[in-house]
C-alpha cells in the first residue's frame, strides 16, 4: 500500500480562516481524484472516521482535503463547502500544485491579493519569494504562491497560473483586487495571463497590476531575440525589478521596452544585482528587504490612484 502525507492549512473563507487538512498520495498520476469531506454538527475535522478514511484514500492515490467548520447552520457550511471546492483548483489534471498562502493576522476591507510564481528553476520556498509573501502579509495583503514543477514548458506554467488566479477570484475570497506576479520565468507566465486579458478587452478591474521580478527579457547573450510580445499588449500598471547587471535583462533594452508599452510602467534596478538578485557585498536579508519595499510602496500607489 503506498503511503500518503498530511499537511495542515488554512482556508480563507471571507475575512475568517477554515482549518484544515490534505491527505495527499505520495506518488500522483493522472487521472488524479479528489474527494472532499467534512463533520457533523457537533464534531470536527479530526473525527476518526473522517481522518482514518482520508488516509485510506490517499495510500491509494486519492487525494483528500477535510475541513473544519463550527455551527449547525447548513446555509454557512455550504458556503464553506464552496471554498473547499474552489481550493482544489490548483489540482490540474497533471499534477497537484504545492502552494502556500501567507495571509494577513486581520483581513478587514479592502482586501487586496498578489499571485506570485517561482522562475523556472526556483520553487515556492525560494527566498526572494517567501521574504516578499510575509512582508506583504505583514501589511494586509494575502499573498498566494505556487510551485509548477514541469520543467521549462512556459504553457504549463501560464495554465497553472491561471488556474491560480480564477481560484482567487472565487466570491468566497472578498477580494477587492489582485496583482499578478512573479520571478524570472514565473513573471513571463504573468505577463502572459496579463496580455490575454488585454487583449480580450474585457472588464478586468479585478487585476490591478503586474510585478515583475528579473524579467527574463531575452537569453543570456542573446539581446536581440527580445521576449516582448506579452509586455507591449499589457495596459495595466506594470513593475518591473531587476539586477542592472542582470545577464537575461539588459538594462537600456528594458528601459526602451518599457517606454513602449500602454501600461504606465515602473522600473527600480538593484545595482549590481544579476538575475538571481545577488550583489556581491550585501547579503540577502538585505536585498531582501530593498525589493519587498520596492513592492509594496507601488501596490499601495496603483491602489491610491485607483
Amino acid at each position: 500500500m503506498a503511503e500518503c502525507t498530511e499537511e495542515q492549512v488554512k482556508l480563507i473563507f471571507g475575512l475568517k480562516y477554515l482549518d484544515a487538512v490534505y491527505s495527499i498520495p505520495v506518488k500522483q498520476q493522472a487521472p488524479l481524484y479528489g474527494v472532499i469531506l467534512t463533520h457533523g454538527a457537533g464534531g470536527d475535522m479530526n473525527s476518526k472516521q473522517l481522518g482514518s478514511l482520508a488516509s485510506y484514500l490517499a495510500a491509494h492515490g486519492i487525494l483528500c482535503l477535510r475541513f473544519t467548520c463550527k455551527g449547525p447552520n447548513l446555509v454557512y457550511r455550504t458556503k464553506a463547502y464552496k471554498v473547499a471546492l474552489a481550493k482544489t483548483r490548483l489540482i490540474t489534471p497533471e499534477l497537484y500544485l504545492d502552494a502556500v498562502y501567507s495571509a494577513p493576522a486581520k483581513m478587514q476591507a479592502p482586501f487586496y491579493g498578489v499571485i506570485l510564481a517561482q522562475g523556472a528553476r526556483d520553487y515556492t520556498n525560494s527566498q526572494h519569494l517567501v521574504s516578499l509573501a510575509s512582508h506583504l502579509a505583514a501589511h494586509g495583503i494575502l499573498c498566494l504562491r505556487f510551485t509548477c514543477c514541469k520543467g521549462l514548458s512556459l504553457v504549463y506554467r501560464i495554465k497553472a497560473y491561471k488556474e491560480a488566479l480564477e481560484m482567487l477570484q472565487s466570491s468566497e475570497y472578498k477580494l477587492d483586487g489582485v496583482f499578478l506576479g512573479g520571478r524570472s520565468m514565473g513573471s513571463r507566465a504573468a505577463a502572459a495571463i496579463m496580455s490575454k486579458l488585454c487583449e480580450d478587452d474585457a472588464d478586468w478591474s479585478f487585476v490591478r497590476g503586474l510585478i515583475c521580478l528579473s524579467y527574463p527579457l531575452h537569453p543570456v547573450k542573446e539581446q536581440s531575440k527580445l521576449r516582448t510580445e506579452d509586455l507591449l499588449l499589457i495596459k495595466h500598471p506594470t513593475l518591473f525589478i531587476s539586477g542592472s547587471a542582470d545577464e537575461m535583462c539588459e538594462k537600456n533594452l528594458l528601459e526602451n521596452v518599457a517606454s513602449t508599452m500602454k501600461a504606465a510602467t515602473k522600473i527600480q534596478w538593484l545595482e549590481g544585482g544579476n538575475h538571481g538578485m545577488g550583489v556581491t557585498g550585501r547579503t540577502a536579508e538585505d536585498i531582501a528587504k530593498e525589493i519587498n519595499t520596492h513592492v509594496l510602496s507601488w501596490i499601495k500607489d496603483v491602489i491610491n490612484d485607483s
